[in-house]
C-alpha cells in the first residue's frame, strides 16, 4: 500500500486542531435540568467539566495513538476532540452538579436552588 509519510504526518496534524461539539439534549424538571452529551472515545482522565461564573463548560480529549510497535502508514478513521460551553442561570446550585460518563456519553445533572423550584401555594378561604 502506496502512501506517503509526510501525508499521514499532516492528517494526524490535522487531526490534533479538529475540536467538535458534542451532540447535546437538554432536559428540565421541577429539580433542575439534565444534560447528555455524546463523546466518542472520551476517557474520565481526558474529560473535564468546569463552571466560572455563569459559564459551565465541557471538554474531551480522545487518545488518538496508533497501536503499540505499529506507526501509521495511512489513515481514514478520526477520532476528535470535543469542546461545548453553556451559560446557566443564577437558579442553579452550583454546589450541586453531578456528572456521570458511561459508554461515551456524559450525563449532568445540574439542581436548582431551592429558592428556584415551583412551590404551591396554600389558599386561604375567609
Amino acid at each position: 500500500m502506496e502512501s506517503s509519510a509526510g501525508n499521514a504526518r499532516r492528517d494526524e496534524y490535522r487531526r490534533e486542531e479538529q475540536v467538535l461539539a458534542p451532540a447535546t439534549d437538554i432536559f428540565e424538571t421541577t429539580e433542575g435540568y439534565g444534560l447528555r452529551l455524546e463523546m466518542p472515545g472520551v476517557e474520565k482522565e481526558q474529560l473535564s467539566v468546569t463552571i466560572d461564573n455563569n459559564e459551565l463548560v465541557v471538554e474531551g480529549k480522545v487518545n488518538d495513538e496508533s497501536p503499540q510497535g505499529k506507526s501509521l502508514r495511512y489513515s481514514e478513521y478520526t477520532l476528535y476532540n470535543f469542546y461545548r460551553k453553556f451559560i446557566i442561570g443564577n437558579d442553579i446550585d452550583r454546589a450541586r452538579i453531578d456528572a456521570v460518563l458511561e459508554n461515551g456519553v456524559l450525563n449532568l445533572n445540574l439542581h436548582k436552588h431551592e429558592a428556584a423550584k415551583p412551590k404551591r401555594i396554600e389558599v386561604k378561604v375567609v
